[in-house]
């Protein structure tokens, strides 16, 4: 049994060795005011968002699985469609709506048409949130992700949340030569340093080091096979096969 995603606080002594993995940004949302106060680079992203006639505002969850969930859907498949990657499984499941009730929706729109949207999950022991999806279209104005992620912020302040991550930047950090030569040589399919440039654009308070930890009697290097068919939803041959496709796609021309 293999655990993904653990932090530093996760200690079974030599029954179970750690590999990390990355790094993931952490807030406390009720100083996101000051830090935005701080940054003129992120107000900056803000007002751009609102000259090009971005609004964003938070939805209920009845009415994202309701009237705004044929949208949400269409932002969804857009924003796949642009990847170079075939969809992945596992943590990174674009499942938007499961348990819709306990999560919080934010969406951006322009001129009536919804071009971003942020989906929270709550981290009930620490009194925070994970902003587990955030999407816009290709198109969408400069700025966009930044005004949602600055009413998210501002938002679960105002409940008094004290923790907010955007989740892994994977192979960030100072992850083993193996992993920074696997981040090289999937940098043409996955800006693994355009996520962490992204997420370190919003000036996190921290940065919290990401593991995989597993038994101790096992090799490193099948465990990460094994979690590498799990992103790639069972075969890694397959998945292979999916990514060429997609890839030719994008090269056909319109």
């Amino acid at each position: 049994c293999c655990f993904f995603g653990t932090e530093s606080r996760f200690d079974c002594g030599d029954t179970f060795s750690s590999l990390l993995l990355g790094e993931q940004p952490v807030w406390d949302p009720t100083f996101w005011a000051d830090t935005v106060g701080n940054s003129g680079s992120l107000r900056e992203q803000l007002r751009r968002a609102r000259a090009k006639g971005v609004g964003v505002r938070r939805i209920s969850a009845a009415d994202a699985v309701g009237s705004m969930r044929p949208a949400i859907q269409a932002l969804r498949d857009r924003w796949l469609g642009t990847r170079k990657m075939a969809a992945m499984g596992f943590v990174v499941r674009p499942q938007l709506f499961a348990l819709a009730p306990e999560r919080r929706f934010y969406v951006a729109q322009r001129d009536g048409k919804l071009c971003g949207v942020l989906v929270a999950v709550p981290v009930y022991a620490r009194n925070g949130w994970f902003f587990e999806h955030l999407l816009r279209d290709d198109d969408a104005p400069n700025g966009t992700t930044d005004a949602l992620v600055d009413l998210a912020m501002r938002d679960v302040a105002a409940d008094g949340a004290r923790y907010a991550t955007l989740g892994l930047a994977p192979l960030s950090g100072g992850v083993n030569r193996w992993l920074k030569l696997a981040a090289r040589l999937g940098s043409p399919l996955y800006s693994f340093n355009g996520v962490r440039a992204f997420k370190q654009r919003l000036r996190p308070d921290r940065w919290e080091p990401i593991y995989l930890s597993y038994p101790s009697r096992h090799h490193g290097f099948m465990v990460m096979l094994d979690v590498l068919r799990a992103f790639a939803n069972g075969s890694l041959l397959r998945f292979g096969l999916r990514t060429l496709r997609q890839k030719i796609r994008h090269l056909s021309p319109a």
